[in-house]
């Protein structure tokens, strides 16, 4: 089987804004009474209220909008919510179909569609999306709140696995990892 895939690259700015407001409110009183027997009373009321507010505003890399607002441990990609984190890979590609991520660990561990990890075979690394019918994207990564990926080389491959049509010279389907 031939098959012939072509690969471009792009560079992607992103930036994240969090504005973050804080507001306090501190109301003491005091309350003293004497009466003529020289009995003293005293009531002291302190009551402190903090409210923090955060907002989050969803980054998008591709100018596509996310239809939900994404979490700080996610980025926007094509529309949707992809997992970040200590390292991470996306593919997006040129027209629908079923395009599949497979990445190849430093360990020789596969993380793919039929292993998506987090898990011991994966060395923690997660594939959190899998596009079935469109142009992507799929993603690959490392949790900030999981264990640190291995130190290597890693391999990453695109994985034509349903079109329409396959790919060809004259027909290419253009895949990009970020």
């Amino acid at each position: 089987m031939t098959m012939t895939t072509s690969t471009t690259s792009t560079t992607t700015t992103t930036s994240t804004t969090t504005s973050t407001t804080t507001s306090t409110t501190t109301t003491s009183t005091t309350k003293t009474s004497t009466t003529t027997s020289t009995t003293t009373s005293t009531t002291t009321t302190s009551t402190t209220k903090t409210s923090t507010t955060t907002s989050t505003t969803t980054t998008t890399t591709t100018g596509i909008p996310c239809t939900t607002i994404c979490t700080s441990y996610e980025i926007c990609e094509s529309g949707v919510c992809v997992g970040i984190g200590y390292l991470s890979c996306t593919l997006t590609w040129s027209r629908d179909g079923d395009g599949d991520l497979v990445l190849k660990t430093p360990n020789n561990n596969f993380i793919y569609w039929n292993n998506p990890g987090p898990s011991p075979s994966t060395d923690q690394g997660h594939l959190d999306v899998d596009d079935k019918i469109g142009t992507g994207p799929e993603n690959i990564f490392w949790s900030n709140s999981s264990s640190v990926p291995p130190t290597g080389t890693y391999y990453v491959c695109f994985e034509q696995y349903s079109f329409n049509s396959s790919a060809s010279l004259s027909n290419p389907i253009i895949a990009t990892v970020k």
